[in-house]
């Protein structure tokens, strides 16, 4: 059988561009079409005393011009940053390519947008339905029947219980936990380590347990 390649191309080199540098690889054991082209960075000297990273970086983030036949996949945490970004390479009939990790746990009822990363060992049990561009780091728990919108993106150890409804453009902190039937308004972020046990709206700072408004943040 004729195998395709997907050339995918990583945005941001950074800590996570190099955890997901990781991920492509050991995706790659599993579907060989997979090829690393290389990582496009504002800072080109980011990978500088990297050596053990087999790929370079092959342009900046302006993205005056994009790869039509590549793949892209954002590995930047700015929830801003990247949806800009995947708003600018879709305007550009640009495609993104889905990262889920080969030791994710992941039910056939679940659905995971277009550009999201799925990092190792998350688990996402019954229903669960993940937008674009979302990032879900290191084992992540999502339980039944939780949404979690485009541009969300999930510290390691967070645990989302079930029926969650959590809305675009959200950042959690590490080890946070959102208890069943919580939603979470667009462009909030909950800070490391903190209980969200009902509905907050939109645009706040959550911290402690349990999860309180700090403050108000600008859209």
């Amino acid at each position: 059988m004729l195998i395709v390649p997907k050339k995918i191309i990583i945005i941001g080199a950074g800590g996570f561009g190099r955890e997901v540098y990781r991920h492509l690889l050991d995706l790659q054991k599993v579907h060989r079409e997979i090829e690393i082209e290389g990582f496009l960075d504002a800072n080109l000297d980011a990978l500088k005393g990297f050596s053990n990273v087999g790929k370079n970086i092959i342009g900046n983030t302006q993205l005056s011009q994009i790869s039509i036949d590549g793949f892209y996949i954002c590995a930047i945490g700015d929830v801003d940053i990247r949806e800009n970004i995947y708003d600018k390479i879709k305007s550009m009939g640009g495609n993104f390519f889905t990262l889920i990790h080969p030791s994710v746990k992941i039910s056939l009822s679940c659905s995971v947008g277009e550009g999201s990363i799925i990092c190792p060992g998350a688990i996402l049990t019954d229903n669960v339905k993940v937008g674009k561009n979302v990032i879900m780091n290191l084992n992540v728990m999502c339980g039944h029947d939780s949404e979690i919108d485009d541009h969300v993106v999930l510290s390691p150890m967070v645990n989302i219980n079930g029926t969650v409804i959590i809305r675009r453009k959200v950042f959690i902190g590490s080890s946070a936990v959102v208890t069943p039937g919580t939603h979470i308004g667009e462009n909030c972020k909950v800070s490391a380590g903190s209980v969200v046990y009902k509905y907050w709206g939109e645009n706040m700072l959550l911290h402690g347990n349990p999860a309180k408004k700090v403050k108000l943040l600008s859209q």
